[in-house]
C-alpha cells in the first residue's frame, strides 16, 4: 500500500489523531458527497503547514476527509473514468489548495513569471499548486534557538552532509556556511528547490523569488522574513534566519524522499517507478484494453479478467507481506517500549544529577569556609606584614638615602661591564676574607682569653711568693733584730742542765757538761740554720725576680699581640663597611619582592572575593537550573507518553485498515 494516500492533514492543529484517507470503501462507509467530475487542480509537493503542540517531540499530521474516485466507482456514478476528482488524490505531501485551474491553464513546460506565481515545472499538471493560501493575521514565531551557535553549527553540518550525498557540483564544508556570500547563499537555494522543482525559472530579483517560493510550499515562519532581508542573506543578523529556512528546506526534501523511495512500485507495463495507487493503475489498464472492444461491441476475453485476477493475487500477497512487516515492526515498538519503561527515565538521571549537585553544594560550601578560615588566617599574616613593612620601610629609606649616594658615586664615574664583574669578584673574596679573618678573629680572642687566665694565675702565684718572701723577710728581720740591734747582746736561753761539783779541784771538772762546749754547739747550730735559711730565701727572692722579668716580658708581647688584633679588627671593620655597602646594594631586590608579595596579597584577596561571588552565583544557578530540569523532564515524559500512545494507536489504525482492505480484495475476487 502506497502510504502517500494516508498522510494528509486536517486544518484543526489542536487535533493530533492520524486517520487514513484514500479508502473508497471507507468513503462509501462514511457516505461522504464527492463531486464526480471537476477539474484536476495543481498540487505542491510542500509538506503541510505544520503547526504542532507545545511540547511535542512528533510532527502532528492534519486530517482531512478526502475521498476517492476509482475508475469502478465513477462507472457505477456515471462519470468519467478518466476524469479523476480533483479531492480524491491527497498524497504524503501533498496539499491541496483552494485555488483550482483547468488542464488547459498551465501545462507543462509554459514559461510565466514568478511574480504571478507561475512556474515552469517538469512535473504533469497538477503537481506544483501556484496559489498561496491566506494565512490570516497570527504571525507563526520560529521557535528554534535559530541564534545559538550549537544549533547553527548542527543546521551547517546537516546541510553540508545534504549537500555532499546528493552531489553539490561545488565544494562546500560547514566551514564555508559560517560566513557565506550571497552567490553561495543562491546557489545553495538553488540546488535545494530544484531537487524539487527541477525546472524552475528564477527571474532577476532573486529575493522576490525566495520569499514567492517560501510563500509557495508554505514556510510555517513566512512572517519572520522580509524582502528586505533576502537582499542582504548574508549579513551577521539575516544569516541565522536564511539559515534555518534553507535547513527547513533540506529536511523537507529528506523528508520526501524518505517518504517516495521506499513506497514506489515498479509498474509491470512501463518498467518504471510511479506514485499512482496499485488499483487505479490495475483499472486504468484495463480500461485502456477493453474499451476499444468495448467500442466495437465484442466480448471480453477470458485472458483479461484472468490477468486482473493475477495482479490482485498478487497485490494481497503484497499487502500481507507488507501486513506481516507492520507487525514485525509493532512487535519491535513494543519492545522498545517496553525497553523504554525499563530502563531510567530522564527525571530519575535528572534526580541523580541534583543529588550530584547537591553533594558538590556541600564540598563547596566546605570549600567555602575553609576560603574564610585562610582568609582570616590572611588577614592575621597582613597585619604581621604590615607591621614588618613599617620596619622595612624605615630600612628602606636608609637604603635608599646610601643607594642614592652610590648612585650619586656611580654617575660621577663611568663603570664598564668587566669592571662590574671585576667588582662582583673583589666583593666575593673579600666576603670570603671577611669571614676568614672573623673566624682568626675568634680564634685570637679565645686566645687571649687563655692567655690572659694563665696571667691571672701567674699573677695570684706571683702575690703569693710576694706574701711569702715579705713573710720571710720580716722573720730575717726579727732575727737579725735580736741578734744585732745597736750592737746590744741580748741573752739566749738554752734549755740546759748543770751539775757542780764544788769538791773537784779541776777547772774542768767543776761543772757538768761543760758550759762553754754545749754553748758554742748550740750556737754553731743557731749559726747554720740561719745562713741554711738566708740563703733559701736569696733563692727564692732570685727565682721570683726571673719570674716576675717573665711575666713582663709575656706582658709585653701580649701588649704587642693585641695591638696586632686591634689592628686586625679595624681593618675587618672596613672589610664590613665594604660588604655592608654591597649588601645594602643588593637589598633592593628584598624590597621589590616585598612589593611585589604585597601585589600578590592583593590579588588573593581579590580571588577570593570572586570565588565566593561565583559560587554563590552557580549555587543559586544551579539550583534553578535543577528546578527547570526537572519540570521539564515532567513535561517531556507526559509529552512523550502521549507520542506514543498516539503512534500505537496509528499503527493499530494502520493494522485495521489493512486487515479491512484485504478483506473486501478477497471478497471482491471471490
Amino acid at each position: 500500500m502506497n502510504p502517500r494516500r494516508k498522510t494528509v492533514s486536517n486544518n484543526n492543529p489542536g487535533n493530533s489523531r492520524i486517520s487514513f484517507a484514500g479508502n473508497r470503501f471507507q468513503a462509501e462507509a462514511s457516505g461522504s458527497n464527492r463531486n464526480s467530475i471537476a477539474p484536476y487542480n495543481r498540487m505542491s509537493i510542500a509538506p503541510q503547514q505544520y503547526n504542532p503542540p507545545v511540547g511535542s517531540n512528533l510532527n502532528i499530521l492534519r486530517k482531512t476527509d478526502s475521498g476517492r474516485m476509482t475508475p469502478m466507482l465513477s462507472r457505477t456514478q456515471n462519470t468519467s473514468a478518466f476524469v479523476p476528482d480533483s479531492r480524491n488524490h491527497p498524497g504524503n505531501t501533498l496539499i491541496k489548495k483552494v485555488g483550482i485551474r483547468m488542464l488547459t491553464q498551465t501545462p507543462a513546460g509554459k514559461n510565466t513569471r514568478i511574480g504571478n506565481l507561475d512556474t515552469i515545472s517538469s512535473k504533469p499538471p497538477g503537481t506544483i499548486n501556484t496559489t498561496i493560501k491566506s494565512r490570516g493575521n497570527l504571525i507563526n514565531i520560529d521557535p528554534r534557538p535559530i541564534r545559538d551557535a550549537q544549533f547553527q553549527a548542527d543546521a551547517r553540518r546537516k546541510i553540508t552532509n545534504y549537500l555532499i550525498s546528493r552531489r553539490y557540483e561545488k565544494e562546500i564544508n560547514a566551514r564555508a556556511l559560517e560566513n557565506p556570500t550571497i552567490k553561495n547563499i543562491e546557489d545553495i537555494f538553488k540546488f535545494i528547490y530544484g531537487r524539487l522543482d527541477p525546472l524552475f525559472r528564477y527571474s532577476r530579483k532573486f529575493e522576490d523569488d525566495i520569499f514567492a517560493i517560501l510563500k509557495v510550499i508554505e514556510y510555517p515562519y513566512i512572517d519572520t522574513i522580509t524582502k528586505t532581508m533576502l537582499r542582504v542573506p548574508s549579513s551577521v543578523n539575516n544569516w541565522p534566519t536564511v539559515l534555518a529556512f534553507i535547513l527547513w528546506m533540506t529536511e523537507l526534501n529528506l523528508i520526501v524522499e524518505n517518504m517516495e523511495s521506499p513506497n514506489t512500485y515498479v509498474d509491470e507495463f512501463s518498467g518504471q517507478n510511479s506514485s499512482v495507487r496499485f488499483e487505479d493503475k490495475v483499472f486504468y489498464q484495463y480500461l485502456i484494453t477493453t474499451y476499444p472492444i468495448w467500442l466495437n461491441g465484442n466480448d471480453e476475453p477470458p485472458e483479461v479478467e484472468l490477468d486482473l485476477a493475477e495482479q490482485f493475487e498478487l497485490k494481497s500477497q503484497h499487502t500481507s507481506d507488507e501486513n506481516t512487516h507492520l507487525e514485525n515492526q509493532l512487535s519491535s515498538l513494543k519492545a522498545e517500549l517496553k525497553q523504554y519503561q525499563d530502563s531510567k527515565s530522564s527525571l530519575e538521571t535528572q534526580e541523580e544529577l541534583k543529588s550530584r549537585l547537591s553533594t558538590d553544594i556541600t564540598s563547596l560550601d566546605g570549600y567555602l569556609n575553609k576560603v574564610e578560615y585562610k582568609n582570616s588566617k590572611t588577614h592575621q599574616k597582613i597585619e604581621a606584614l604590615e607591621s614588618e613593612l613599617i620596619n622595612m620601610d624605615t630600612e628602606y629609606n636608609s637604603l635608599c638615602q646610601n643607594i642614592s649616594n652610590v648612585n650619586s658615586i656611580l654617575g660621577k664615574q663611568s663603570i664598564s661591564i668587566d669592571e662590574v664583574d671585576q667588582m662582583n669578584m673583589k666583593r666575593v673574596h673579600l666576603c670570603q676574607v671577611l669571614g676568614d679573618a672573623q673566624t682568626n678573629l675568634n680564634t685570637k680572642k679565645d686566645e687571649l682569653n687563655a692567655k690572659e687566665t694563665e696571667i691571672q694565675r701567674i699573677l695570684d702565684k706571683i702575690d703569693q711568693l710576694e706574701q711569702t718572701y715579705n713573710t720571710g723577710a720580716k722573720q730575717i728581720e726579727s732575727h737579725q733584730a735580736i741578734h744585732t740591734n745597736n750592737n746590744e747582746k741580748q741573752p739566749v736561753q738554752f734549755p740546759l742542765s748543770v751539775i757542780i761539783n764544788t769538791n773537784s779541784e779541776d777547772q774542768h771538772n767543776l761543772c757538768k757538761p761543760n758550759l762553754k762546749v754545749e754553748i758554742q754547739k748550740n750556737l754553731y747550730k743557731v749559726s747554720e740554720l740561719l745562713l741554711s735559711q738566708a740563703f733559701n730565701l736569696e733563692t727564692t727572692v732570685f727565682k721570683t725576680e726571673e719570674q716576675i722579668n717573665q711575666l713582663l716580658d709575656l706582658r709585653v708581647e701580649l701588649g704587642e699581640s693585641i695591638d696586632e688584633l686591634e689592628k686586625q679588627f679595624r681593618r675587618a671593620q672596613e672589610t664590613c663597611a665594604e660588604i655592608r655597602s654591597s649588601i645594602i646594594d643588593e637589598s633592593v631586590a628584598p624590597s621589590m619582592e616585598i612589593n611585589n608579595l604585597e601585589k600578590e596579597i592583593a590579588l588573593i584577596e581579590k580571588t577570593i572575593t570572586k570565588m565566593e561571588q561565583q559560587a554563590k552565583h552557580e549555587y543559586l544557578t544551579s539550583k534553578a537550573d535543577s528546578g527547570l530540569v526537572t519540570r521539564k523532564c515532567g513535561e517531556l515524559n507526559s509529552n512523550l507518553n502521549k507520542e506514543i500512545v498516539q503512534s500505537i494507536d496509528a499503527i493499530l489504525k494502520m493494522q485495521t485498515f489493512i486487515r479491512t482492505r484485504l478483506e473486501e480484495t478477497v471478497m471482491r475476487l471471490n
